[in-house]
């Protein structure tokens, strides 16, 4: 990439005629980001509200992140090229799920303030083969490394147990649904559900 600006866009979704330009008409902050669609224009509609905010607010409070800030994902939000080449933020090759997430956390930790965009000109298409449909048996284990990476950006805050029971939310609602699900990864999913329910990271 050469230009001032970077999108993420996977190969199996599709952004609308507008959507970059939505971006290139908000100003030159750092990060900005924006909701999305499923499946299609007319698909359902997740935005945030409008709003800018110095990256020191969301440094002590998790709970404010994860609400007004579209961090899961690096879709649907753009990124200054400048500082992922400055800072060497790349996506971490071993890092098999969540690694959007990381490297969100490691841009941001590079940044000053964040500004967030009502639009979803983004469209996530979902099937059978996306990644959250997946049985992932140590999801536990994924889904604690990410709350350790995630901490470590919010070092000395107070509401960081918001985030950790984000976290292994995930790890119970994952689980529980191949518990439920007509699956052959039924019964080990029952087991590992009980072994997270009873994590003392978590706990």
């Amino acid at each position: 990439a050469r230009g001032d600006y970077i999108f993420f866009v996977d190969s199996d979704d599709m952004i609308m005629d507008d959507y970059i330009q939505k971006f290139m008409e908000c100003g030159n902050e750092p990060f900005i980001g924006a909701g999305y669609r499923e499946n299609s224009v007319d698909g359902t509609r997740f935005e945030y509200p409008d709003r800018l905010r110095p990256i020191e607010e969301y440094k002590h409070n998790s709970e404010l992140l994860w609400e007004e800030v579209p961090c899961v994902h690096v879709a649907g939000n753009r990124y200054s090229r400048d500082i992922i080449v400055n800072n060497s933020i790349l996506f971490e090759k071993d890092c098999t799920l969540g690694e959007d997430s990381r490297f969100n956390m490691a841009y941001l930790d590079c940044i000053d303030s964040v500004r967030v965009i009502s639009q979803s000109g983004y469209i996530y298409r979902l099937h059978e083969g996306s990644l959250i449909h997946r049985f992932w048996p140590n999801r536990l284990e994924i889904e604690r490394q990410e709350c350790i990476k995630r901490e470590a950006f919010f070092e000395g805050t107070k509401s960081f147990g918001f985030m950790k029971y984000v976290h292994w939310n995930n790890v119970l609602e994952h689980l529980y649904f191949h518990t439920t699900a007509s699956s052959p990864n039924k019964k080990i999913a029952k087991k590992l559900l009980k072994e997270a329910v009873s994590d003392p990271y978590f706990r």
